[in-house]
């Protein structure tokens, strides 16, 4: 067959190798695909939101957690733990939500909790790190950080408990690097899962 007669065929939907480009199949897989890209997107850069906040955790929060908490706290300091929390938190859900729209859109995926392959079981560790990752910053932002407060401000009252309060920051600080960590594991999964070949259709 020509490759003019060939594209005509196509053209009306009708390729003898399979559907052709100018069908409703092709225009909903591009479609699909659309919005694979999009969500692609978006979660990268909630990656990025996400990670930026662990590593600003690690490094600029936790040496200091006593001045970054203190109600006398001022300057950028201060803003930061006052706003980038809420803004981690919707990073991390909007993880979430893009991240199950591609696991189902993946071709490797069979169903939930369904280890078929090499690539179901990677995500499977991914996700249990994203839920490690949720429940720190649960407990980070419910408890941990709420105590703090409380034992800054009544150290300022002259009734702290300065043995309480050093504990509260070396558990702040390995919480953090923890959380580092599970991130880590979370880009490693996916990058591992991503190299893996999509199994043939």
């Amino acid at each position: 067959m020509s490759t003019k007669l060939r594209a005509i065929r196509c053209g009306k939907g009708d390729c003898p190798f399979g559907v052709g480009v100018g069908s409703d199949y092709n225009r909903s897989v591009s479609t699909a695909n659309l919005f694979v890209g999009l969500s692609n997107t978006v979660h990268i850069l909630a990656t990025v939101v996400w990670i930026g906040w662990s590593l600003l955790l690690v490094m600029v929060i936790a040496p200091q957690v006593t001045v970054a908490y203190a109600s006398s706290a001022s300057g950028w300091l201060a803003s930061t733990v006052r706003r980038l929390p809420s803004l981690a938190y919707l990073a991390l859900a909007t993880l979430g939500v893009t991240g199950m729209y591609q696991l189902v859109a993946n071709s490797n995926y069979v169903d939930l909790l369904v280890f078929a392959n090499t690539w179901s079981r990677l995500i499977f560790i991914k996700h249990l790190a994203v839920l490690g990752n949720v429940g720190l910053m649960a407990y980070l932002g419910g408890i941990l950080v709420p105590e703090v407060r409380f034992q800054l401000r009544a150290a300022d009252l002259g009734r702290g408990d300065a043995g309480r309060l050093r504990v509260l920051e070396q558990r702040f600080r390995w919480l953090a690097w923890l959380n580092l960590a599970l991130g880590a594991v979370v880009l490693l999964m996916t990058g591992l899962a991503t190299a893996l070949p999509s199994p043939p259709r």
